[in-house]
C-alpha cells in the first residue's frame, strides 16, 4: 500500500506540473502571435539623449532632431527614419492628466487621464506602419508656428467619444497650455508589454514640442530598412556622430530584438516549468514501471498457476495492465483536482488562456495516461512469457 500510494502521488504531482506547463506554453504561444500594432521586421532602433548644456533651447533641439532624420533617411538601404519619445512595447505607463474639451467631470464620465503620451517625429506612423483609422497623419503643416495638433489611438477615441468621431475635438495636456486639435485616429499599439491590453494614447508632433511645453531631449530613433536592419547599425551610428561626435548612442537593436526582450520573462518561466514537468513525467513513468515490475515478480507463482489452469497471455496482460492503470487513474483524478485549485494562482502569468482550460487538462491527462500505459506494458508483456512450470517452482 505504501508503494502504491507513492506511485499515485507521483502521478498526481506530475499531472499538476504538466498542467501548469501546458497552460504556460499555450499562453506563450498566444503571446508570440500578438499583433504589436506595427510591422517590426526591418526596423532598427537606437536611443539618443541631448544635454541641457550643449542644447540649451528648443531651437537647438529641433534643429538637431531634424538633421538626424534627414541624414539617416539618406543612408543607403534606409527607406525612412523617424523619432519617438517612448519605444513600444517598452514604453511604460505615465498616466498623465489630460483635459477633454466639453467633457464635464462627474461620476458617470471617464476620468480625464491618458495612459501614454508620445512625441512622434516626421513620418513616425508611416515608418512603423501603424494604420490610420480616421483623419490624417502628422506632416509639414504641423510645424512650430502651426495650430497645435495631436493624434490619438483608437482606444482613446472609444474611451472618451464612443461611436462619435473625435476629429476636430480638442484636448489640453496637463490641463494647461494651449488647446490641441485632434487631426487623426490611428490603430492601437502595444505599450508596457505585449501581454497587456492597449491603453489610451496621445501623440504630439515633435516640431511643436517647444510650444506645447513638453520639450523632449531624449528620443528613440527608428529606421526602416529594405534589408538586414542590423547591418546598418554602424553606418547609422556614424551618421549621428557626424552631427555631434561626443553624443552617446545607446541600445542599438533591431525591433525584433526589442520584441524578443519583451517576451523573455514568459519564455524563461515556460522553459523552467517545462524542464520540471518533463522530470516529473520521467519520475512518474519510472515509479509505475518499478512498481509493476516488482508486482510481476511477486505474483510469478500466481501467474504460473493461472496459466496452468488455462489463462491465455492476453488475460495475463490485461490483469497486469489493469493493476497499473488503476493506480494511474486514481493519480490523474487527484492531480486534476489539485491542478484546478493551484492553477488559479498562475492567472497573472497566463495570456489568452484560462487557468482552468479544459483542452489543456484533457491533453495532459491523456499524455500522462499514455506514458503510464507504456510503463505498465513492458513488465506486463514480460509476465505473459512466464513458463508455468518454472513459475510453480519459483520462490
Amino acid at each position: 500500500w505504501f508503494r502504491r500510494t507513492l506511485v499515485v502521488g507521483e502521478v498526481a504531482l506530475a499531472l499538476v506540473l504538466l498542467v501548469g506547463c501546458g497552460l504556460l506554453v499555450r499562453g506563450f504561444w498566444n503571446l508570440l502571435r500578438v499583433n504589436p500594432g506595427y510591422s517590426p521586421h526591418g526596423l532598427l532602433t537606437m536611443r539618443v539623449s541631448l544635454t541641457q548644456a550643449v542644447y540649451p533651447d528648443s531651437k537647438n533641439v529641433l534643429a538637431f532632431w531634424g538633421n538626424v532624420q534627414e541624414r539617416l533617411s539618406a543612408l543607403p538601404g534606409v527607406t525612412s527614419a523617424t523619432l519617438v519619445s517612448g519605444l513600444p512595447p517598452e514604453r511604460q505607463l505615465n498616466a498623465n492628466d489630460t483635459e477633454i474639451e466639453g467633457l464635464a467631470p462627474g461620476p458617470d464620465t471617464p476620468i480625464q487621464n491618458v495612459d501614454f503620451w508620445q512625441t512622434a517625429g516626421d513620418g513616425y506612423f508611416e515608418t512603423m506602419k501603424i494604420p490610420l483609422i480616421e483623419g490624417r497623419l502628422f506632416d509639414r503643416r504641423d510645424g512650430e508656428s502651426a495650430p497645435p495638433a495631436v493624434i490619438i489611438n483608437q482606444a482613446m477615441a472609444l474611451h472618451f467619444w464612443g461611436n462619435k468621431s473625435p476629429i476636430g475635438k480638442r484636448v489640453r495636456a496637463a490641463n494647461q497650455g494651449p488647446w490641441q486639435t485632434i487631426v487623426g485616429v490611428v490603430a492601437d499599439v502595444k505599450n508596457a508589454g505585449l501581454d497587456r491590453p492597449a491603453g489610451t494614447e496621445l501623440y504630439f508632433p515633435y516640431r511643436q514640442m517647444g510650444t506645447n511645453g513638453f520639450g523632449i531631449r531624449g528620443f528613440s530613433v527608428v529606421l526602416r530598412t529594405n534589408g538586414d536592419a542590423a547591418a546598418l547599425s554602424l553606418s547609422a551610428t556614424a551618421a549621428i556622430h557626424a552631427i555631434d561626435p561626443a553624443l552617446p548612442v545607446a541600445n542599438v537593436r533591431t525591433m525584433d530584438e526589442v520584441l524578443s526582450v519583451a517576451e523573455s520573462r514568459p519564455r524563461f518561466l515556460t522553459l523552467l516549468l517545462t524542464l520540471f514537468s518533463l522530470l516529473a513525467l520521467l519520475l512518474a513513468a519510472i515509479g509505475i514501471y518499478g512498481l509493476m515490475a516488482y508486482s510481476v515478480a511477486q505474483r510469478t507463482q500466481e501467474i504460473g498457476i493461472r496459466m496452468a489452469l488455462g489463462a491465455q497471455p492476453r488475460d495475463v496482460l490485461r490483469l497486469t495492465l489493469e493493476s497499473g492503470m488503476g493506480l494511474t487513474l486514481i493519480g490523474v483524478v487527484l492531480g486534476c483536482a489539485a491542478a484546478l485549485t493551484l492553477s488559479r494562482a498562475m492567472t497573472s502569468l497566463l495570456f489568452g488562456v484560462s487557468a482552468t482550460d479544459p483542452a489543456t487538462f484533457a491533453v495532459v491527462a491523456l499524455l500522462l495516461a499514455g506514458v503510464a500505459m507504456l510503463a505498465c506494458f513492458v513488465p506486463a508483456r514480460r509476465a505473459t512469457r512466464i513458463d508455468p512450470m518454472v513459475a510453480l517452482r519459483y520462490e
